[in-house]
Protein backbone atom coordinates (compact mmCIF):
# COMPACT_ATOMS: atom_id res chain seq x y z
CA UNK A 1 0.00 0.00 0.00
CA UNK A 2 1.25 3.49 -0.80
CA UNK A 3 1.83 6.11 1.82
CA UNK A 4 -0.09 9.29 1.19
CA UNK A 5 3.07 11.26 0.44
CA UNK A 6 4.30 8.74 -2.11
CA UNK A 7 1.20 8.20 -4.21
CA UNK A 8 0.86 10.01 -7.52
CA UNK A 9 -2.91 10.15 -7.16
CA UNK A 10 -5.61 10.56 -4.59
CA UNK A 11 -8.98 8.84 -4.39
CA UNK A 12 -11.79 11.39 -4.56
CA UNK A 13 -14.42 10.09 -2.15
CA UNK A 14 -16.71 12.96 -3.17
CA UNK A 15 -16.76 11.64 -6.75
CA UNK A 16 -18.26 8.17 -6.54
CA UNK A 17 -20.69 5.88 -8.31
CA UNK A 18 -22.16 2.39 -8.25
CA UNK A 19 -21.28 0.60 -11.48
CA UNK A 20 -23.40 -1.92 -13.39
CA UNK A 21 -22.06 -4.79 -11.26
CA UNK A 22 -22.95 -3.06 -8.03
CA UNK A 23 -19.39 -2.03 -7.13
CA UNK A 24 -18.80 1.30 -5.43
CA UNK A 25 -16.07 3.15 -7.33
CA UNK A 26 -14.28 6.47 -6.90
CA UNK A 27 -12.62 8.91 -9.27
CA UNK A 28 -8.89 9.46 -8.97
CA UNK A 29 -7.00 12.74 -9.29
CA UNK A 30 -3.32 13.22 -10.08
CA UNK A 31 -1.22 14.70 -7.28
CA UNK A 32 1.81 15.24 -9.52
CA UNK A 33 2.94 14.98 -13.12
CA UNK A 34 3.48 11.42 -14.35
CA UNK A 35 3.78 9.60 -17.68
CA UNK A 36 0.03 9.60 -18.36
CA UNK A 37 -1.32 12.52 -16.31
CA UNK A 38 -0.60 16.05 -15.17
CA UNK A 39 -1.00 17.48 -11.70
CA UNK A 40 -4.71 18.00 -11.02
CA UNK A 41 -6.02 15.77 -13.83
CA UNK A 42 -9.19 13.87 -12.99
CA UNK A 43 -8.91 10.21 -13.92
CA UNK A 44 -11.11 7.17 -14.14
CA UNK A 45 -12.66 4.90 -11.53
CA UNK A 46 -11.09 2.59 -8.93
CA UNK A 47 -12.35 0.59 -5.98
CA UNK A 48 -9.71 1.96 -3.62
CA UNK A 49 -6.10 3.16 -3.54
CA UNK A 50 -4.81 -0.41 -3.85
CA UNK A 51 -6.20 -0.63 -7.38
CA UNK A 52 -3.15 1.30 -8.64
CA UNK A 53 0.45 0.43 -7.82
CA UNK A 54 3.73 1.98 -8.90
CA UNK A 55 4.52 5.57 -9.75
CA UNK A 56 3.21 5.86 -13.33
CA UNK A 57 0.21 3.56 -13.78
CA UNK A 58 -2.97 5.48 -14.56
CA UNK A 59 -6.69 5.00 -15.03
CA UNK A 60 -8.18 7.63 -17.34
CA UNK A 61 -11.53 8.68 -18.80
CA UNK A 62 -14.33 6.29 -17.78
CA UNK A 63 -12.15 3.21 -17.33
CA UNK A 64 -12.76 1.08 -14.22
CA UNK A 65 -10.49 -1.07 -12.03
CA UNK A 66 -12.14 -3.13 -9.26
CA UNK A 67 -12.65 -6.51 -7.57
CA UNK A 68 -9.07 -6.77 -6.26
CA UNK A 69 -7.55 -6.00 -9.65
CA UNK A 70 -4.32 -4.00 -9.89
CA UNK A 71 -2.82 -1.83 -12.61
CA UNK A 72 0.88 -1.09 -12.11
CA UNK A 73 4.18 -0.14 -13.73
CA UNK A 74 3.63 2.23 -16.67
CA UNK A 75 0.34 0.65 -17.67
CA UNK A 76 -2.67 2.70 -18.79
CA UNK A 77 -6.40 2.00 -18.78
CA UNK A 78 -8.53 4.49 -20.70
CA UNK A 79 -11.75 4.97 -22.60
CA UNK A 80 -14.44 2.68 -21.19
CA UNK A 81 -12.08 -0.19 -20.39
CA UNK A 82 -12.85 -2.57 -17.54
CA UNK A 83 -10.28 -4.40 -15.39
CA UNK A 84 -11.87 -6.73 -12.83
CA UNK A 85 -11.79 -10.01 -10.89
CA UNK A 86 -8.19 -10.07 -9.65
CA UNK A 87 -6.72 -9.09 -13.00
CA UNK A 88 -3.17 -7.76 -13.21
CA UNK A 89 -2.11 -5.20 -15.80
CA UNK A 90 1.51 -4.07 -15.72
CA UNK A 91 4.57 -3.09 -17.74
CA UNK A 92 3.61 -0.68 -20.53
CA UNK A 93 0.36 -2.41 -21.36
CA UNK A 94 -2.60 -0.35 -22.59
CA UNK A 95 -6.26 -1.27 -22.08
CA UNK A 96 -8.56 1.01 -24.05
CA UNK A 97 -11.93 1.59 -25.72
CA UNK A 98 -14.44 -1.01 -24.44
CA UNK A 99 -11.90 -3.76 -23.76
CA UNK A 100 -12.41 -6.01 -20.74
CA UNK A 101 -9.79 -7.79 -18.62
CA UNK A 102 -11.63 -10.32 -16.47
CA UNK A 103 -9.43 -12.46 -14.24
CA UNK A 104 -6.50 -12.23 -16.68
CA UNK A 105 -2.93 -10.92 -16.82
CA UNK A 106 -1.61 -8.37 -19.32
CA UNK A 107 1.96 -7.09 -19.38
CA UNK A 108 4.83 -6.06 -21.63
CA UNK A 109 3.62 -3.63 -24.30
CA UNK A 110 0.44 -5.59 -25.00
CA UNK A 111 -2.57 -3.62 -26.18
CA UNK A 112 -6.15 -4.74 -25.57
CA UNK A 113 -8.58 -2.44 -27.36
CA UNK A 114 -11.94 -2.00 -29.08
CA UNK A 115 -14.13 -4.88 -27.76
CA UNK A 116 -11.24 -7.23 -27.03
CA UNK A 117 -11.78 -9.59 -24.08
CA UNK A 118 -9.23 -11.41 -21.91
CA UNK A 119 -10.60 -13.74 -19.24
CA UNK A 120 -10.33 -16.93 -17.20
CA UNK A 121 -6.63 -16.87 -16.30
CA UNK A 122 -5.49 -15.98 -19.82
CA UNK A 123 -2.42 -13.84 -20.41
CA UNK A 124 -1.28 -11.40 -23.09
CA UNK A 125 2.26 -10.07 -23.28
CA UNK A 126 5.03 -8.98 -25.62
CA UNK A 127 3.73 -6.52 -28.21
CA UNK A 128 0.54 -8.46 -28.96
CA UNK A 129 -2.67 -6.58 -29.85
CA UNK A 130 -6.12 -7.96 -29.02
CA UNK A 131 -8.78 -5.98 -30.89
CA UNK A 132 -12.12 -6.13 -32.64
CA UNK A 133 -14.38 -8.64 -30.86
CA UNK A 134 -11.57 -11.08 -30.12
CA UNK A 135 -12.33 -13.32 -27.14
CA UNK A 136 -9.43 -15.01 -25.31
CA UNK A 137 -9.80 -17.41 -22.38
CA UNK A 138 -7.26 -19.79 -20.79
CA UNK A 139 -4.69 -19.18 -23.54
CA UNK A 140 -1.39 -17.31 -23.25
CA UNK A 141 -0.77 -15.15 -26.32
CA UNK A 142 2.30 -13.12 -27.20
CA UNK A 143 4.36 -11.81 -30.09
CA UNK A 144 3.99 -8.78 -32.35
CA UNK A 145 0.82 -9.83 -34.13
CA UNK A 146 -2.86 -8.94 -33.92
CA UNK A 147 -5.81 -11.08 -32.90
CA UNK A 148 -8.95 -9.31 -34.07
CA UNK A 149 -12.22 -9.75 -35.92
CA UNK A 150 -14.49 -12.30 -34.22
CA UNK A 151 -11.69 -14.63 -33.13
CA UNK A 152 -12.61 -16.80 -30.16
CA UNK A 153 -9.96 -18.86 -28.47
CA UNK A 154 -10.43 -20.70 -25.16
CA UNK A 155 -7.91 -23.52 -24.99
CA UNK A 156 -5.11 -23.77 -22.37
CA UNK A 157 -2.20 -23.33 -24.74
CA UNK A 158 0.58 -20.83 -25.47
CA UNK A 159 0.59 -19.07 -28.84
CA UNK A 160 3.16 -16.83 -30.46
CA UNK A 161 1.37 -14.61 -32.96
CA UNK A 162 3.38 -12.66 -35.53
CA UNK A 163 0.62 -12.01 -38.07
CA UNK A 164 -2.98 -10.81 -38.15
CA UNK A 165 -5.55 -13.37 -37.03
CA UNK A 166 -9.21 -12.79 -37.81
CA UNK A 167 -10.70 -16.22 -37.09
CA UNK A 168 -9.96 -19.39 -35.14
CA UNK A 169 -8.54 -21.32 -38.09
CA UNK A 170 -5.87 -18.68 -38.51
CA UNK A 171 -4.76 -19.22 -34.93
CA UNK A 172 -3.81 -22.80 -35.70
CA UNK A 173 -2.34 -22.02 -39.11
CA UNK A 174 -0.19 -19.07 -38.09
CA UNK A 175 0.78 -19.39 -34.43
CA UNK A 176 3.75 -21.75 -34.22
CA UNK A 177 2.75 -23.34 -37.56
CA UNK A 178 1.23 -26.34 -35.80
CA UNK A 179 1.11 -26.16 -32.02
CA UNK A 180 0.76 -29.94 -31.66
CA UNK A 181 4.42 -30.31 -32.71
CA UNK A 182 5.82 -28.23 -29.85
CA UNK A 183 7.90 -30.19 -27.37
CA UNK A 184 8.33 -27.59 -24.61
CA UNK A 185 6.53 -24.67 -23.03
CA UNK A 186 7.45 -21.43 -21.27
CA UNK A 187 6.99 -21.14 -17.50
CA UNK A 188 5.67 -17.61 -16.95
CA UNK A 189 6.09 -17.75 -13.18
CA UNK A 190 9.85 -18.46 -13.45
CA UNK A 191 11.61 -15.60 -15.21
CA UNK A 192 14.80 -13.57 -15.11
CA UNK A 193 15.68 -10.19 -16.52
CA UNK A 194 18.89 -9.60 -18.47
CA UNK A 195 21.06 -6.47 -18.24
CA UNK A 196 19.42 -4.94 -21.33
CA UNK A 197 15.93 -5.55 -19.97
CA UNK A 198 15.09 -8.72 -21.92
CA UNK A 199 12.69 -10.97 -20.02
CA UNK A 200 13.64 -14.65 -20.23
CA UNK A 201 11.43 -17.62 -19.34
CA UNK A 202 12.26 -21.02 -17.88
CA UNK A 203 11.37 -23.91 -20.22
CA UNK A 204 9.72 -27.26 -19.44
CA UNK A 205 9.46 -30.32 -21.70
CA UNK A 206 5.86 -31.27 -22.47
CA UNK A 207 6.89 -34.70 -23.82
CA UNK A 208 9.89 -36.96 -23.77
CA UNK A 209 12.34 -36.70 -26.67
CA UNK A 210 15.99 -37.09 -27.67
CA UNK A 211 18.17 -34.27 -28.96
CA UNK A 212 20.07 -34.74 -32.22
CA UNK A 213 23.29 -35.33 -30.27
CA UNK A 214 21.75 -38.09 -28.17
CA UNK A 215 20.59 -36.51 -24.91
CA UNK A 216 17.33 -37.91 -23.53
CA UNK A 217 14.94 -35.28 -22.16
CA UNK A 218 12.10 -36.45 -19.91
CA UNK A 219 8.52 -35.22 -20.01
CA UNK A 220 8.13 -32.48 -17.37
CA UNK A 221 11.89 -31.81 -17.17
CA UNK A 222 12.83 -28.18 -16.55
CA UNK A 223 15.50 -26.55 -18.67
CA UNK A 224 17.22 -23.20 -19.01
CA UNK A 225 15.87 -19.82 -20.09
CA UNK A 226 14.76 -18.49 -23.48
CA UNK A 227 13.41 -15.16 -24.69
CA UNK A 228 10.78 -16.75 -26.94
CA UNK A 229 9.66 -20.04 -28.47
CA UNK A 230 11.82 -19.37 -31.55
CA UNK A 231 15.04 -19.90 -29.57
CA UNK A 232 14.83 -23.72 -29.56
CA UNK A 233 13.88 -25.82 -32.59
CA UNK A 234 13.99 -29.44 -33.77
CA UNK A 235 14.50 -30.92 -30.29
CA UNK A 236 17.17 -28.46 -29.28
CA UNK A 237 17.51 -28.19 -25.50
CA UNK A 238 19.33 -26.12 -22.89
CA UNK A 239 19.71 -27.14 -19.26
CA UNK A 240 20.07 -25.49 -15.86
CA UNK A 241 21.13 -21.83 -16.15
CA UNK A 242 21.89 -21.76 -19.88
CA UNK A 243 20.09 -18.88 -21.61
CA UNK A 244 19.30 -18.03 -25.25
CA UNK A 245 17.99 -14.68 -26.38
CA UNK A 246 17.71 -12.55 -29.48
CA UNK A 247 17.31 -13.94 -33.00
CA UNK A 248 19.16 -17.20 -32.45
CA UNK A 249 17.63 -20.68 -32.38
CA UNK A 250 19.45 -23.78 -31.16
CA UNK A 251 18.75 -26.49 -33.74
CA UNK A 252 18.52 -29.99 -32.24
CA UNK A 253 21.59 -29.62 -30.01
CA UNK A 254 22.05 -29.87 -26.23
CA UNK A 255 23.93 -27.34 -24.08
CA UNK A 256 24.40 -27.45 -20.32
CA UNK A 257 26.51 -24.54 -19.08
CA UNK A 258 26.06 -21.27 -17.20
CA UNK A 259 26.30 -19.13 -20.35
CA UNK A 260 24.17 -16.77 -22.39
CA UNK A 261 23.80 -17.31 -26.15
CA UNK A 262 23.07 -13.89 -27.58
CA UNK A 263 22.50 -12.95 -31.23
CA UNK A 264 24.42 -9.72 -30.69
CA UNK A 265 27.57 -11.85 -30.53
CA UNK A 266 26.96 -13.58 -33.86
CA UNK A 267 27.89 -12.57 -37.39
CA UNK A 268 24.29 -11.76 -38.17
CA UNK A 269 20.80 -12.10 -36.76
CA UNK A 270 17.73 -14.01 -37.76
CA UNK A 271 19.55 -17.27 -38.45
CA UNK A 272 19.70 -20.73 -36.91
CA UNK A 273 22.68 -21.95 -34.90
CA UNK A 274 23.59 -25.46 -36.10
CA UNK A 275 26.29 -28.15 -36.16
CA UNK A 276 28.30 -26.88 -33.22
CA UNK A 277 29.68 -29.06 -30.46
CA UNK A 278 28.96 -28.00 -26.90
CA UNK A 279 32.64 -27.31 -26.12
CA UNK A 280 33.08 -25.16 -29.23
CA UNK A 281 29.96 -23.13 -28.44
CA UNK A 282 31.04 -22.49 -24.87
CA UNK A 283 34.56 -21.47 -25.93
CA UNK A 284 33.40 -19.06 -28.61
CA UNK A 285 30.69 -17.51 -26.46
CA UNK A 286 32.99 -17.03 -23.46
CA UNK A 287 35.59 -15.41 -25.69
CA UNK A 288 32.83 -13.28 -27.25
CA UNK A 289 33.88 -14.38 -30.71
CA UNK A 290 31.56 -14.67 -33.69
CA UNK A 291 29.30 -17.71 -33.50
CA UNK A 292 29.19 -20.02 -36.50
CA UNK A 293 25.77 -19.79 -38.13
CA UNK A 294 24.01 -21.27 -41.09
CA UNK A 295 22.09 -18.85 -43.28
CA UNK A 296 18.42 -19.65 -43.58
CA UNK A 297 16.30 -18.35 -46.44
Amino acid sequence: MHREGQRHFTVREDLRKINELGKKLYRIQATKDTKHAKLGDIGGWVEDENSIDGSNAWVADEAEVFSKSVISGNALAKGYATIMNKSKVSGMATISDYAMIDGATVFGTAKIKERGYMGNKSAAFGDITIAGYAYIEKANVYGKGVIAGFSKFNKPITLRVEDTILKNKDVYDIAFKGTKDNYYKLIYSDTKTEENGELLYRIQAIKGFTTKDGHDILRGQFGGYVESMKNLVNNGWIDKETSIKGNIALDGKYIDADIVIDSSRSLSTGHILTDMKKEEAIKQIEEKEAIKIDFVS
